[in-house]
C-alpha cells in the first residue's frame, strides 16, 4: 500500500491493521467474526434492558 494514503488514513483514525489483518481472513472467516459481533452485541443488549427492567428502591428518608 502506499504509505503516504496509510498515514492519511492513521491520522484519520483507521486501524490499517486491522483492515489488513481482516482481509487475510477467508469470506466465511470475515462472517463468522461478524455474526460473533451482532451476537455479543445483542447479548450486551439484552442485560441492558434487564438492568433496566428492575424496578429501583426509593431511597430511605432516615430523618433530620
Amino acid at each position: 500500500m502506499d504509505e503516504n494514503r496509510d498515514e492519511e488514513w492513521i491520522r484519520k483514525g483507521v486501524d490499517i491493521w486491522m483492515i489488513r489483518e481482516n482481509l487475510k481472513l477467508s469470506f466465511t472467516e470475515r462472517v463468522a467474526q461478524h455474526q460473533d459481533t451482532l451476537n455479543f452485541i445483542d447479548h450486551l443488549q439484552k442485560i441492558k434492558v434487564k438492568n433496566h427492567a428492575r424496578p429501583s428502591v426509593p431511597p430511605q428518608n432516615t430523618g433530620s
